[in-house]
């Protein structure tokens, strides 16, 4: 018996077309998407855990109005020019996650996205009054929850794609 010759394609420099396999890629996103904010929380929490234990609540790298630019990110840019005092911690980081979840779910429009970001605003709505300067406990760097919300809608914008 002789062997059958390949088949002809229409497009020149085109191989063999390969089997298709089912796809992974819904459930790695999944996982992705499930894993990301807890690994974010966990990296402040081993921060937090790494200053208490070895040097005693001391460490940070607070922002200096217009010092280093070593503890600016993009969404603290605003604090490290605007505002008056040094600052620090990870409010904004927080803040920036509730933004994102905020609009993600409206974004998609899935019911699991639209759930997530339903308990979202029922679990961390109370937050949302700290935005306003007025209504921020005083001492507390209001712009960097500002900047940190505005980074997290920004991201969610950023990253939205219509299907």
């Amino acid at each position: 018996m002789g062997s059958f010759p390949p088949l002809a394609s229409p497009y020149p420099m085109a191989g063999p077309v390969p089997r298709s396999r089912p796809s992974r890629a819904p459930l790695q996103r999944l996982g992705a998407s499930v894993a990301l904010p807890p690994l974010i929380l966990a990296i402040s929490w081993a921060q937090e855990l790494i200053d208490q234990i070895l040097f005693g609540g001391r460490f940070n790298l607070p922002m200096l109005p217009r010092g280093s630019f070593w503890g600016v990110l993009v969404a603290a840019i605003p604090v490290w020019w605007f505002w008056p005092v040094g600052s620090h911690g990870l409010s904004g980081v927080n803040y920036g996650l509730l933004g994102y979840l905020l609009v993600i779910g409206w974004l998609e429009k899935r019911p699991l996205s639209l759930a997530l970001s339903l308990f979202a605003l029922v679990a961390y709505g109370g937050l949302l009054p700290t935005l306003l300067p007025f209504l921020s406990p005083p001492g507390v760097s209001w712009i960097g929850h500002v900047s940190g919300f505005l980074g997290g809608v920004l991201a969610a914008l950023a990253i939205h794609r219509e299907p």
